[in-house]
């Protein structure tokens, strides 16, 4: 079974880049059946109903008690009854804003980012080679940029060889140490599925043209944001349009964004524990941002559909195995069967619930099946989210250095800036004052929402 989080940040701001980030982790117990799984809603729950077929009866699903008691144990209180990792499983892991300040430093940051890296044998000693094993998505074009190409950014910024040492031990230990996590997650003994385990390469084709589609398809109608949208492809009544004519009426073209390396390779096994396969990240600069919104209408497609490149990357690589997979929720958003609809056209898609608080899914088809919530706070009750923030924030931070020495060393006495709306502008204002750049060139590298 796969335990995954996916997270981002910089999805405010005004200047640097937008980073999504998964991260993902094998129980050490053995793979649940893909069509079942142990992300079911726990004894019965709300009824489910399907987004590309015939209604569900009501109930959770295929699975046996056995599955639904394991869930139940290691639920973290919500309804949907979801596996996770339990919060403070990993030394050091926390929500990002926890771990990081511009009082407290990077500090906490590298010892929890870089230490799971060197745990499973991904060293990076600069930047360009830290996006090179991670990066699935847009990384080489963001860095390709005049203000965070100019010089090498080497790693680590912050934390000596001991401490970074250290920090993967203590990384690797707590694998070993969720030894009885791992057994009480798997209901099934199977073998591991052929082609499950870690790989290189950026995201898949697959991958990316799921990314176009939301892209093209949903753009600015906001039309799959609605229960409505879910209701229609099922067949039943809520809803005054056919997701046709949603298609339609989105319109817009898409391109393939490229971009990225080789991804993080993993090692970090823990018989009967956990095995830690790495990172993946999407990195969105703010020309290229640019361009999307324009395309779309809003940045809420946009993160979805980055959000998107990592969901296919963890359902073609594990979803034989089984996914466990939690988001943080986007926004405000509620309803997200459109958009997976969209995402995923091959797969058959279980709504489970719907509330303010998570809403949850059902993934399944060609012999993959993934559990999907997305839940606010998610990277405070699931530790594969809170390390999936560690990264997006620490890759986002390690642009955002570069960017402030680029236009710091041109602009004079400036200081520098985190990006947010109301600094951003007053830098904007700064560098412009000081001659070093003309409103019309900051454009280049400022979000136009």
């Amino acid at each position: 079974m796969i335990f995954a989080g996916i997270d981002e940040a910089g999805y405010g701001p005004r200047l640097g880049p937008l980073v999504v980030a998964a991260t993902a982790f094998r129980a050490g117990g053995g793979a649940p059946s893909a069509e079942g799984g142990p992300w079911q809603p726990v004894h019965g729950g709300a009824a489910s109903r399907e987004v590309g077929g015939r209604d569900q009866a009501r109930g959770c699903g295929a699975g046996s008690d056995e599955t639904g008691e394991a869930a139940a144990r290691s639920r973290d209180g919500a309804g949907g009854g979801f596996d996770v990792l339990p919060p403070g499983i990993l030394p050091g892991i926390s929500d990002s804003k926890r771990a990081y300040s511009r009082r407290k430093g990077l500090g906490g940051l590298e010892r929890a980012v870089l230490g799971a890296c060197r745990a499973c044998g991904a060293c990076a000693s600069n930047l360009e080679e830290f996006l090179e094993r991670c990066c699935v998505d847009g990384g080489g074009e963001a860095l390709s940029r005049p203000w965070y190409s100019f010089e090498e950014l080497g790693l680590p910024r912050v934390l000596g060889e001991d401490e970074l040492r250290r920090g993967a031990e203590e990384f690797a230990a707590a694998l070993l140490a969720a030894e009885g996590l791992g057994r009480g997650l798997s209901s099934a003994e199977s073998a591991e599925a052929p082609g499950s385990g870690p790989s290189s390469g950026p995201a898949s084709r697959a991958a990316s043209r799921g990314a176009d589609a939301v892209d093209r398809k949903a753009g600015a109608t906001g039309e799959v944001d609605r229960p409505g949208a879910a209701a229609v492809r099922a067949g039943s009544p809520g809803g005054e349009d056919t997701f046709g004519a949603v298609e339609a009426r989105a319109g817009g073209a898409a391109a393939n964004e490229g971009g990225g390396g080789k991804r993080e390779t993993a090692g970090g096994r823990a018989a009967g524990g956990l095995e830690y396969l790495g990172a993946s990240l999407c990195v969105v600069g703010a020309t290229r941002y640019n361009e999307i919104v324009a395309r779309v209408g809003n940045k809420a497609t946009l993160l979805f559909g980055r959000a998107s490149i990592l969901m296919r990357d963890l359902w073609e690589k594990h979803g034989r195995e089984g996914v466990s997979l939690t988001v943080d929720r986007h926004g405000g958003r509620k309803y997200y069967a459109g958009l997976l609809d969209i995402a995923f056209p091959e797969a058959k898609i279980e709504v489970l619930s719907e509330s303010e608080e998570e809403s949850c899914y059902r993934l399944s088809g060609g012999g993959r099946g993934m559990g999907l919530r997305f839940a606010a706070r998610a990277e405070e009750r699931d530790a594969s989210v809170a390390l999936a923030s560690m990264f997006s924030k620490y890759t986002r931070e390690l642009f955002m250095e570069l960017f402030n020495r680029y236009w710091l060393a041109r602009a004079g006495q400036v200081a520098a800036t985190a990006g947010y709306w109301e600094d951003g502008e007053r830098f904007l204002a700064e560098i412009v004052s000081s001659g070093a750049v003309t409103r019309p060139e900051a454009e280049r590298f400022t979000r136009m929402v």
